[in-house]
């Protein structure tokens, strides 16, 4: 068919360099029907990549793909120009600038609408209950700062996870060990809400804290074999007789459920306080090609080590289900977990 085409199609011009090769592997990509296998070539590549190492301008907010061609903004940065500009999680991208989102559009081709110089500003025009809206926001560098803690005056100590990014336990220790010791702590609030997750590796060194040595973290299973990850704990401060409340929306994903949910399955003193989660339960892994392009492919799924409870498709489930009024500037889950009475 290729050449075919080549030799016989009418308009040269959409023959250049490798547009039959990369629409065949799109194609093939997207036949599976798998939200979060894709390919990629080198221009959206780029925008991937730097996507995930956080170096480009752009307005501060995570989006994802959250069924065919419908593209949701997860979560904005705090204090981010999304934030400030008052895009909220859940507002569905219909248009960027002119672009229009359409069937065809992919996840990447709208990061690389909304990416481009700081100070320069991009019209979004968002679905928000089944109402347009039209939302001007201007670029800037965005600083990530994936967790920030605070001390209650009554010993209850508060944690926002932000993003399971690269690196992110250490901070997480740094802030358990110097900060957060039991010895002031009594409650723990580890809030996940908004966060679309990440690595799966970060969020299991951060279950050292709170699995028993040992025991099994997650059990992720591929084609050909299991693979049970275990906590360790020789040097790590378990808090595991205490009490833990773990926040949770609709926006809490992939890594934020392991985390909760890993949490529930282990301790009797554990609260799931907000809405149920976004239920992604896969693990991807990326191919990248000498041309640039790449291919980013679901290998495996994963399983709460006790329970071994997957998430295809379903979600977990709070024990307590608090609704935050979009109407008013409190945080009701917050206000909720603060004053929640284990039984």
């Amino acid at each position: 068919m290729s050449q075919t085409l080549n030799t016989e199609y009418i308009d040269t011009s959409k023959l250049s360099g490798n547009t039959l090769l990369y629409g065949a592997a799109k194609w093939l990509a997207n036949s599976l029907n798998d939200p979060y296998t894709t390919f990629m070539p080198p221009t959206q590549a780029t925008d991937f990549t730097d996507e995930i190492q956080w170096e480009f301008e752009w307005i501060g907010a995570y989006i994802d793909i959250k069924k065919s061609w419908v593209i949701v903004i997860t979560a904005p940065i705090d204090w981010s120009p999304a934030d400030k500009a008052g895009l909220l999680p859940g507002d569905q991208i219909i248009k960027v600038d002119d672009h229009e989102v359409i069937e065809s559009t992919e996840l990447t081709q709208v990061v690389s609408w909304i990416k481009w110089l700081p100070w320069t500003s991009v019209t979004l025009t968002i679905l928000r209950n089944n109402t347009p809206h039209t939302i001007a926001v201007k670029r800037d560098k965005i600083v990530i700062k994936n967790i920030t803690s605070k001390i209650y005056s009554w010993h209850l100590c508060y944690m926002k996870i932000n993003l399971f990014d690269f690196g992110i336990h250490e901070d997480f220790d740094s802030v358990m060990d110097k900060t957060f010791s039991p010895s002031i702590c009594t409650k723990y609030i580890f809030d996940v809400r908004n966060n679309p997750g990440w690595s799966l590796d970060e969020v299991v060194q951060m279950l050292n804290y709170i699995v028993p040595t040992k025991s099994a973290s997650v059990i992720v299973k591929w084609n050909a074999y299991n693979q049970t990850l275990v906590a360790e704990g020789s040097s790590w401060i378990k808090i595991t007789d205490k009490d833990i409340i773990v926040l949770i929306n609709k926006w809490s994903a992939s890594a934020s459920e392991i985390f909760a949910g890993v949490i529930k399955d282990y301790w009797a003193h554990v609260a799931l306080i907000g809405e149920n989660t976004f239920w992604k339960w896969s693990v991807q892994t990326i191919t990248e090609y000498p041309d640039g392009s790449l291919f980013k492919y679901t290998i495996a799924k994963w399983y709460t080590g006790k329970s071994q409870k997957n998430i295809d498709k379903i979600w977990f489930f709070p024990d307590e289900r608090i609704y935050n009024d979009p109407k008013t500037s409190s945080d009701e889950q917050l206000d909720y977990a603060l004053s929640y009475t284990f039984k």
